[in-house]
């Protein structure tokens, strides 16, 4: 009986399931794949920043023709950046509330419950909305649908209406104007409360406590509600969009599930990292959204754990980073490539970049795969890694079988290269049914393109 090649040619992300495919990982972090190849994730570069206190919310300001302002949360002040510059256009904001924020036209809308202010984007002013004869309620979230401003307040009373803004003298929709009776009672039930509205397709998607409605129209004249189905959304935080996509965790007899909506009825999406989700506490989760990816952040002790769907793979990775995230948001120029600023508890704001480490430590990658013969044994002979190298990285090997001790450690480098490198590295003759590989580096892998094993079923000689 000859040998055999088993081959890994086009990696995905992490399937801890016993049914997953042979391409996916059953373990790992800090790798993420694009078009079948694997590479390490991006590091983080710090941001310099004025701040002493923990950054607990990012807004990205930008216009074609200004230079785009990042306003930042720290504590109790406001502060927006212009290029490199930062400074500090509202301090005294109340005490342990997060500003929630949306777009509307050429203005942000910004409040946490006590403060409700609009930030100018052309002129870079801050002002209150609390004016005239039907002012704004004190809302704690605030999206934008149908061209004007709609928010809510879990923490309120009648916490189970969603109220929209209405027109100044002009007829124009207004942000400042919010007439008592442009409300919609979702639930009916204060005892479930609204956590979360976001757009959808040709609705507006409304989360609540144990549910979730749908409101359709154009107008005040013409909205309507409809009841969804059932749901069980953890909190507001850990809600975001991918696109027209919209992302939440939630938790039903105690199971920890993503679910995803597009439209009609939320998907449970989280199958293949089921098992590591359930280790998740919920005391610090909260989510962002970058390009293609939904990111359900968690936090423990000093160090952040990431689970990262991403839409365009549509694969599940796992980060690590040893700080804590507070809050992120995308940030670009005009017509440039955007990029995620991150908040943190302790180390101010963090930009995602292409380097090999998280500020000053180095990203350690791992990613693990198995290969299973069910019915027989057979003995491992050699391990194929082909390669795109565009940087040197170093890996370390481990093998091991049916469970048991790993072997010792072996290294494959790489130099950087043009075009495709391949290495062939001979391995311990381990006997079992279950071969198991990790492979672990502190470099930067840039990128692995094709794994293969050649096993010998045993006693052929």
């Amino acid at each position: 009986m000859p040998k055999e090649l088993a081959t890994i040619n086009s990696i995905t992300g992490i399937d801890t399931r016993h049914t997953a495919s042979a391409n996916s990982m059953r373990g790992g972090k800090n790798f993420r794949t694009r078009g079948g190849a694997l590479m390490t994730r991006p590091g983080c570069s710090i941001v310099e920043t004025p701040f002493s206190t923990s950054v607990v919310s990012l807004f990205q300001a930008g216009m074609p023709t200004k230079k785009t302002r990042l306003l930042a949360q720290e504590g109790t002040n406001l502060w927006q950046r212009t290029e490199s510059s930062w400074t500090k256009i509202k301090q005294g904001l109340t005490d342990g509330k997060t500003l929630r924020g949306c777009r509307f036209i050429d203005k942000l809308i910004l409040v946490n419950g006590s403060e409700r202010l609009q930030y100018d984007i052309k002129n870079g002013t801050i002002s209150s909305l609390v004016t005239g004869s039907d002012p704004i309620p004190e809302l704690e979230y605030v999206i934008t649908w149908k061209s004007r401003v709609w928010g809510w307040a879990p923490s309120k009373s009648n916490s189970n209406f969603i109220r929209f803004c209405g027109y100044d003298d002009d007829d124009m929709i207004d942000p400042k104007v919010w007439p008592a009776d442009f409300t919609l009672d979702i639930s009916r039930d204060s005892g479930s409360p609204i956590l979360m509205a976001m757009p959808s397709i040709n609705h507006l998607l409304v989360l609540a406590k144990n549910g979730f409605w749908q409101v359709y129209g154009d107008t005040e004249e013409d909205f309507s509600i409809q009841y969804g189905g059932a749901a069980c959304v953890v909190n507001p935080e850990v809600c975001n969009m991918v696109g027209n996509l919209i992302f939440w965790l939630g938790e039903e007899r105690g199971k920890k599930t993503i679910y995803v909506y597009s439209g009609t009825s939320p998907v449970p999406i989280s199958g293949p990292i089921d098992d590591l989700l359930q280790k998740v506490s919920l005391d610090q989760v909260t989510s962002l959204s970058f390009l293609n990816q939904y990111w359900l952040v968690a936090n423990e002790g000093p160090k952040s754990t990431v689970f990262v769907y991403d839409v365009e793979e549509k694969t599940w990775y796992i980060y690590e980073y040893p700080f804590n995230i507070t809050c992120g948001s995308p940030f670009a120029e005009y017509r440039e490539t955007e990029t995620m600023i991150i908040g943190t508890k302790d180390m101010g704001l963090l930009a995602l970049d292409e380097s090999p480490r998280d500020v000053t430590e180095p990203i350690t990658t791992e990613f693990v795969f198995e290969l299973d013969a069910k019915s027989r044994e057979f003995k491992s002979r050699t391990l194929h890694i082909n390669a795109e190298p565009k940087r040197p990285f170093t890996l370390e090997i481990y093998l091991s079988a049916d469970g048991k001790e790993e072997q010792p450690v072996k290294y494959v480098s790489f130099d950087k290269a043009e075009g495709a490198v391949f290495k062939p590295t001979k391995l311990g003759r381990i006997k079992g049914r279950t071969c198991r590989i990790r492979i672990r580096s502190t470099d930067r892998i840039e990128e692995i393109q094709e794994i293969g094993l050649v096993i010998k079923p045993r006693a052929v000689k």
